[in-house]
């Protein structure tokens, strides 16, 4: 379960950063949607080695779980300091206790 958060976490980070350069390009600014999203598996050429490169420039990303620091070896990001389990009780999330 653990690598599945992990990597959860990181795909959801290349996808709003694709979206974001993704609306760069075109004329109009526009808010970030499900419809008007890039599929990050279909991106290549300029935009993938730019991408690339801002995701191992990435220090520090604040996001809601945790802070991210990624660099070429270390493409998860996240570290111990921050990083947060949560259960879902009923239909509210509280911290996981160990």
């Amino acid at each position: 379960m653990k690598r599945a958060w992990q990597w959860t976490s990181a795909a959801s980070i290349v996808t709003a950063i694709v979206g974001a350069a993704s609306s760069l390009t075109s004329r109009n600014t526009r808010k970030f949607t499900s419809e008007n999203h890039v599929d990050a598996r279909t991106v290549s050429g300029a935009l993938r080695t730019a991408l690339h490169a801002a995701l191992e420039r990435t220090k520090p990303l604040l996001a809601s779980h945790g802070i991210f620091n990624m660099s070429a070896s270390e493409h998860v990001g996240l570290d111990q300091r921050t990083r947060v389990m949560v259960q879902i009780v009923g239909s509210k999330s509280q911290l996981a206790v160990d």
